[in-house]
Parts: C-alpha cells; sequence; structure tokens
C-alpha cells in the first residue's frame, strides 16, 4: 500500500469547498481519511476510523476533477492534514 500526506488549507468563508492543485495524470487514491491531532504526521501511518483519523467517503466528502482534489468533509472546512491510500 501506498500512503502520501497532503495538507488541505482552510476554505474562505467565499468558498463552497476546500481544494488543492492535482496534477494531470496522478492516480486516484482509493481511501482518503481526514486526521485527527495537532501534530505533524509522518509516515507510514495506521489509520484507525474515529480514533486517529476518519474515513471520508469519495463523492460525499471528497472528488477529484478538472486537476483539483476538492474536499468538503462534515466534519471540518479544512486545515487538516489528509492520508491519502492506494493499493498496490
Amino acid at each position: 500500500m501506498r500512503q502520501e500526506l497532503i495538507w488541505m488549507p482552510q476554505k474562505s468563508e467565499t468558498e463552497l469547498h476546500a481544494s488543492i492543485s492535482w496534477p494531470d495524470g496522478k492516480s486516484v487514491p482509493k481511501r482518503v481519511w481526514t486526521l485527527i491531532g495537532p501534530e505533524t504526521p509522518s509516515l507510514p501511518i495506521t489509520p484507525r476510523h474515529f480514533y486517529n483519523a476518519f474515513l471520508e467517503d469519495k463523492t460525499h466528502d471528497w472528488t477529484i476533477s478538472n486537476g483539483r482534489l476538492f474536499y468538503y468533509s462534515r466534519l471540518t472546512d479544512g486545515g487538516v492534514w489528509l492520508l491519502l491510500e492506494w493499493d498496490e
């Protein structure tokens, strides 16, 4: 399994969601987790839902479109670390 950490900045008051650039051709992750805690994480991480992370639902909480990762979780408006996982 491949893991990658990305910082999702907080959205502004006028934005409907937080988003970051997602380079064309970059593969879509299998899972996206919102990490809990103030510290900067380091890899590898063993995410556990409701313990140290929240598993986000594709389409309801995040999506990749037009070269951007859009994040609209019900947990936060951004300003969080996301853990992306690919089954490889």
